[in-house]
C-alpha cells in the first residue's frame, strides 16, 4: 500500500509504494541492489515511476529533457536519482566481500547527500518531488533532514524534529545521523571559526553559574 507524507508543500516521503502515485516530477530512490554488503534485493518488483505531466503554467519553462519518449505536450519523464544503500548500511560497518571473498569498499550516507540534496533542490521549482526507501521511514527520512539543513538553514534537531512531526514513524538509523553530521562537519565547525569563540565563552560562562549545556545552543 503506497504510504507518503508531504513535509512541505513540495516535499514528500515514502515507502517503495508510493513511487508508483503519479504527479511527482521527480524521485529520489533510495533501494539496495543484490551485491555485498546488502541482505536482500529491493529493487526487484518495485513499481514503475509514472510519467509525469506537467501543469499548464509550466509549459512556459524550458523542460529538464526527458530520459523516456514524449507522451504528449505537457508530458515529460519522472526524473529519479539512484541511491544504491541499505537501511543502516555504513562505512563503520567495514568493507562487505563478494562471492569470491575479495573485499569491496564500503558505502555511507555521507557519499551520497551532495548529489541527493542537489536534485531535490534542482527539480522542486518544477513541481512535487518524492523521497522514498522501503518503508519511508529511515534512509529517505534522513535525505530529507539533509536537504532542510542544506536548503532551509535548519540545524540537525530542528529538521528532525520538523519531519517528525510530519512523517509518522519517521526514526532515521543512528549511522544515518552520524553521517549527516559528518557531511554538515559539525565536529570541525564546533572546534572552529566563529563557533570556537561562542563555545569559550559559553565556557567561561559555565564556571561561572555552572549547570549550563553548551550543546543547547
Amino acid at each position: 500500500m503506497s504510504d507518503y507524507s508531504f513535509i512541505t508543500d513540495r516535499l514528500a516521503i515514502g515507502n517503495v509504494a508510493s513511487r508508483a502515485t503519479p504527479g511527482f516530477c521527480a524521485v529520489v530512490s533510495l533501494l539496495a541492489t543484490d551485491r555485498p554488503g546488502t541482505l536482500a534485493c529491493e529493487v526487484t518488483g518495485a513499481p514503475e515511476v509514472p510519467t509525469f505531466t506537467a501543469p499548464a503554467w509550466t509549459t512556459e519553462c524550458a523542460p529538464i529533457k526527458a530520459l523516456t519518449p514524449d507522451h504528449g505536450a505537457n508530458s515529460t519523464a519522472t526524473m529519479i536519482w539512484y541511491i544504491d544503500l541499505a537501511d543502516g548500511e555504513s562505512h563503520a560497518l567495514g568493507q562487505p566481500r563478494d562471492r569470491q571473498g575479495n573485499k569491496v569498499p564500503s558505502r555511507g550516507l555521507e557519499d551520497y547527500l551532495d548529489d541527493a540534496t542537489s536534485f531535490i533542490a534542482a527539480h522542486i521549482r518544477r513541481g512535487c518531488v518524492l523521497v522514498h526507501c522501503g518503508a519511508g521511514k529511515s534512509r529517505s527520512v534522513a535525505v530529507v533532514i539533509a536537504y532542510l539543513c542544506r536548503y532551509a538553514g535548519m540545524s540537525y534537531a530542528e529538521a528532525a524534529a520538523f519531519v517528525a512531526e510530519r512523517r509518522s514513524g519517521a526514526c532515521p538509523a543512528p549511522c544515518f545521523a552520524e553521517a549527516i553530521k559528518r557531511w554538515l562537519r559539525l565536529d570541525e565547525l564546533a572546534t572552529k571559526g566563529p563557533r570556537k569563540v561562542l563555545l569559550r565563552r559559553l565556557t567561561a560562562y559555565t564556571q561561572e553559574i555552572g549547570g549550563y549545556d553548551a550543546e543547547d545552543i
